[in-house]
């Protein structure tokens, strides 16, 4: 009975039509033709085909089916792939998006594909294996940005990817220093993940402590049955991978980061010190200098993010002082409630003369995909100092300069608008609470967990800075006032101009600082304000 029962299973898994079981492959198209599109997705299918290709793969090891459908669109998915990065090309470009299908290919060739594109799909995800590694955050969460953020497998994913790279770098290259790194970027992640356990043991399936029940931050396609799943799988991917690699000999696993491990065996996202841009269809910029990391979208899709500086990461430091993720310009259907009108990263806004009302802030958060692109200079690059600009080009003619220098301690970021302004302000989302407790409308179901209940304290000081304090740790945004100001503090003018503003990480109030006119001489043309986040 055992035996005929296999084979039965035999027989169905052989008699399987993957055109008939998926919805995409070459012949039925699932991804709406849009501009996007048109521009950026060479062969017009999303990462949906490459899941059910690497299905095909195993299909073919097993000998139930030919390698053909999974050749066919291997070759018709390459087009997919950034030449120079070997980062994948989703609809709008969002990071999950990018890694998700990178890890089944890689998968693939761990279970030793060896077909037609193996070369190029090898080069490619190496290529994109080692950006993911300069991407990821010092705490080891992976970068934000677009649909399917901040979820928990985004931080699982990267473990696939960095275990099974570890293991090809000693296989393929002998060089167990680069493994060394990849391993310590997996340790990194799973680090990540450990502050988001519910007490029944699963995850909060998004990096916010908002009973599951209410979706705060879920997409459409989010639950908290599958997306669990997804991550708990990956993770045991990871592990199937590292256990098989046990030749390594690898000595990464120590939780003490970089000064206290040998340089080699630090993930580049404790040590840094670099910047670079990725191309438009994924419209990011990352620096590090010495563990202090910088994520800023250039041209964001409104319904998930804003344009500007995103993201503040310190090693050691709790990522959601941060801040951790911006507030999106405009709602999406999957979370109504999730925006802020004109958005909110950490940049500039300004009122331009003539305007009807003083209070009327245009914000660079609000140009969003499509009404602005950005340019990347980079300056000087140490090991103690970053100097770079960022160019956004907006409405025609119209730029804004952001002069970046950054020191494993402190951002300094001076705008400098090539128009004329009536006023400039600088916005900074401040976390508040990862749950609902910030809010009189609700209280979080999970009492057992006490950093579901647990709030920021959030202070405008007298030196008219504003102070961020959460989890032994601290972020102190300030405005700089231009040395010709009267008296520095009272030049500057630091107010809460909202609060309980929804985002995928719970609850922000949004800050907003200025120059007072009447406290300097000269009409102002530039603004500088610091980040400085630390441990208490």
């Amino acid at each position: 009975q055992h035996v005929h029962v296999v084979s039965r299973w035999d027989d169905f898994l052989r008699s399987m039509d993957p055109v008939k079981c998926y919805q995409s492959h070459l012949h039925n198209d699932p991804t709406t033709e849009t501009e996007w599109t048109k521009k950026y997705s060479a062969a017009k299918m999303n990462n949906w085909n490459i899941v059910n290709v690497a299905g095909e793969y195993l299909r073919h090891l097993e000998g139930f089916c030919s390698i053909g459908y999974v050749e066919e669109h291997l070759a018709a998915q390459l087009p997919n792939f950034t030449e120079n990065e070997g980062l994948y090309i989703d609809p709008h470009g969002p990071m999950p998006y990018d890694h998700f299908p990178r890890i089944f290919l890689a998968t693939m060739l761990h279970r030793d594909y060896k077909g037609k594109h193996a070369e190029a799909l090898g080069t490619l995800l190496e290529r994109s294996a080692w950006l993911s590694l300069l991407m990821q955050s010092p705490t080891g969460e992976s970068p934000v940005g677009g649909r399917s953020s901040m979820h928990q497998w985004n931080d699982a994913q990267q473990c696939v990817t960095f275990e099974i790279f570890a293991h090809r770098m000693v296989r393929e290259y002998g060089d167990h220093e680069a493994a060394a790194m990849f391993r310590r970027g997996a340790r990194l992640a799973v680090g990540a993940l450990h502050d988001w356990v519910r007490p029944s043991g699963e995850f909060y399936i998004v990096k916010n402590r908002v009973d599951p029940s209410l979706r705060h931050g879920f997409e459409e396609y989010s639950f908290h049955s599958q997306y669990n799943l997804l991550a708990a799988s990956m993770l045991a991917t990871a592990y199937d991978v590292a256990n098989s690699s046990q030749s390594l000999s690898l000595s990464s696993s120590s939780s003490s980061p970089h000064p206290a491990q040998k340089l080699s065996l630090c993930a580049p996202a404790e040590v840094g010190s670099f910047v670079f841009q990725l191309p438009d269809s994924h419209h990011k910029i990352f620096a590090n200098c010495g563990g202090l990391y910088l994520e800023i979208d250039t041209g964001a899709e409104s319904k998930y993010d804003s344009t500007g500086l995103v993201r503040v990461h310190k090693l050691g430091v709790s990522p959601l002082v941060g801040p951790t993720a911006s507030i999106p310009a405009s709602s999406s259907s999957s979370s109504p409630s999730l925006s802020y009108d004109g958005g909110a990263s950490v940049g500039i806004g300004w009122v331009l003369p003539g305007a009807g009302r003083p209070d009327d802030v245009i914000t660079l958060s609000q140009f969003g995909e499509g009404s602005c692109t950005a340019t990347l200079k980079v300056g000087h690059v140490a090991e103690k100092l970053l100097k770079f600009e960022v160019i956004y080009k907006i409405e025609g003619d119209k730029s804004i300069t952001e002069r970046y220098d950054v020191t494993p301690d402190l951002v300094t970021v001076t705008a400098v608008p090539s128009f004329p302004v009536k006023r400039l302000v600088c916005r900074f989302p401040a976390f508040e609470s990862s749950s609902l407790s910030s809010s009189s409308s609700s209280s979080n179901s999970n009492s057992s967990d006490a950093k579901a209940s647990s709030r920021s304290r959030i202070i405008i000081t007298k030196e008219n800075a504003c102070q961020v304090e959460y989890d032994g740790s601290v972020q102190v945004f300030a405005i700089i006032p231009p040395s010709s100001s009267s008296s520095s503090s009272s030049a500057v003018d630091m107010r809460i101009v909202s609060e309980h503003v929804p985002f995928r990480g719970g609850y922000a109030s949004i800050i907003q600082g200025e120059i007072q006119q009447d406290h300097h001489d000269e009409k102002l043309t530039t603004l500088t304000y610091t980040l400085r986040p630390s441990k208490i």
